[in-house]
């Protein structure tokens, strides 16, 4: 349905003006461009006066400013939370001039209009621009061939039988008391001849 952008056709008191003229095409709107949340998407018109400008189908950034430190960040956009032009269009995430979104930096509100500005720009209400510093990942492939680096060598026990060959014979030397000592030779004993004590005891025996 065509939108009329022409005079009010009633009066501030309520009563009803009366038209010297009809309805022009130039009074005649286009349709919403309904900005949503997506992958950037422009499109250029043609205005009156041989001028154009770029309107917003979908936007994925805002340029948000911090009004206390004045600096601005582009900002990824998540959802829209409210939006008090209409309730309906924040339900269906349309943004338009005064829409509350929630992005990376926190609640920002937008400030321009994308629909006629072909750009979205908003201001920080709560949350900080700088953000959460986020620590680099690692990965773990890179850890584990770290590890195994650093582990020590375990060297190889050799056999028993190259321990020996490797080891060098060890030459016994001879104790002292063993060269200056002579071995004891037991007294011989002659078969035939017995022993004084064993006479003795025969001779007292008889």
């Amino acid at each position: 349905m065509a939108k009329w952008q022409g005079r009010s056709m009633k009066k501030g008191s309520g009563g009803r003006i009366w038209p010297s003229r009809k309805k022009r095409k130039y009074e005649f709107a286009r349709e919403t461009p309904d900005t949503t949340i997506g992958g950037t998407e422009k499109v250029t018109v043609s205005v009156r006066g041989m001028g154009s400008k770029s309107r917003l189908r979908s936007v994925k950034t805002a340029n948000v400013t911090d009004p206390e430190t004045g600096k601005s960040k582009k900002c990824e956009i998540h959802d829209v939370e409210e939006n008090p032009a209409d309730p309906n269009l924040a339900r269906r995430d349309i943004i338009t001039k005064g829409a509350i979104l929630k992005t990376d930096a926190g609640k920002v509100k937008v400030t321009s209009r994308p629909g006629q500005e072909g750009n979205l720009d908003a201001v920080l209400i709560e949350g900080d621009l700088e953000g959460p510093v986020e620590e680099p990942e690692v990965d773990e492939t890179e850890v584990e061939e770290a590890e195994v680096e650093e582990e020590p060598e375990v060297e190889e026990e050799p056999e028993v039988g190259e321990k020996a060959a490797d080891e060098e014979p060890v030459e016994e030397k001879p104790s002292e008391e063993g060269e200056n000592s002579e071995p004891e030779v037991e007294p011989e004993v002659e078969e035939g001849k017995p022993e004084e004590g064993d006479e003795e005891d025969r001779k007292e025996s008889e």
